[in-house]
């Protein structure tokens, strides 16, 4: 793939945020479509940050399924899947209840609260599986929010919920379907106004097909499938009336490209994207 594997949460998510700063605020108008061109520089400016939204999609999908080898059977979570959050956060929980592992982080400084709450499920021939070893299918399930103390300033806030269902783990391909919801609320000050957006973004997975290597679920380039995704953007500048934009975009795969269309009011971009290479 073209970026790393795994993605800074937070970065993941101000990506996302600036692909809507620099579109704008038009209206859904209809459904007419007319062709834009490749070369609008609003485009061209939102085209990279479609990228990163597949890109941290994948990422999410391929953190789910490294938990088969992470989790153990008897609860033990690598901390590699949460990175620096998991040495230093406050509180650390790790349990397996009622066939769901169970992994809940806090870490609250004076100036912001991170909480991140994961579930996984193991299926081996529709019975629950209390490791990943040997299992055929999973639930992947990431609940998170970022907070800030002093809200009197600039900012930017996440509340984010994603889950994956996998099939066909014990095949050479899996199959994988879900959904990664995020709302983002941003202020920013500036010396002579303040604005605030909200985004909400809902992206779903369906049915995107992925080969395993020979070390394992190490890579998520899918073979088929598609990803879609809605973005709703509130913007407010000082006191006037809210305005409200909305974008779809619509990605299908085949071998590690992807066929994506971008429609944002009455017009429509169409344009082709090798987004991964399999590794095979």
């Amino acid at each position: 793939m073209r970026s790393a594997k795994f993605f800074t949460v937070l970065g993941l998510v101000l990506l996302l945020s600036l692909s809507l700063l620099v579109v704008g605020c038009g209206s859904d108008k209809g459904t007419t479509s007319l062709a834009g061109s490749l070369t609008d520089p609003e485009f061209v400016a939102v085209q990279g940050q479609i990228e990163s939204l597949v890109d941290s999609t994948l990422g999410f999908v391929l953190t789910g399924m490294n938990s088969l080898s992470s989790i153990s059977s008897g609860g033990n979570v690598d901390p590699i899947l949460y990175g620096p959050v998991f040495s230093d956060s406050d509180q650390v929980t790790i349990s397996y209840v009622n066939g769901w592992h169970i992994v809940s982080l806090t870490k609250s400084t004076a100036d912001y609260a991170l909480n991140i709450y994961d579930s996984v499920q193991f299926y081996s021939n529709d019975a629950l599986s209390q490791t990943g070893v040997g299992s055929d299918s999973m639930w992947y399930r990431h609940n998170w929010t970022y907070d800030v103390a002093d809200k009197a300033v600039s900012y930017t806030t996440f509340d984010g919920s994603a889950g994956f269902d996998y099939r066909g783990l014990n095949a050479n391909q899996a199959t994988i379907d879900g959904t990664n919801d995020l709302t983002v609320n941003d202020k920013f000050i500036s010396v002579d106004s303040t604005v605030t957006r909200q985004f909400i973004f809902s992206t779903e997975v369906t049915n995107l097909t992925i080969n395993s290597t020979p070390t394992g679920w190490d890579q998520a380039c899918p073979n088929g499938g598609t990803i879609t995704s809605t973005v709703s953007m509130s913007y407010t500048k000082d006191e006037a009336a809210a305005v409200v934009s909305n974008w779809t975009v619509t990605m299908t795969f085949t071998d590690g490209a992807a066929a994506i269309s971008v429609r944002s009011g009455d017009v429509v971009w169409q344009y082709n994207s090798d987004v991964c290479i399999a590794i095979n």
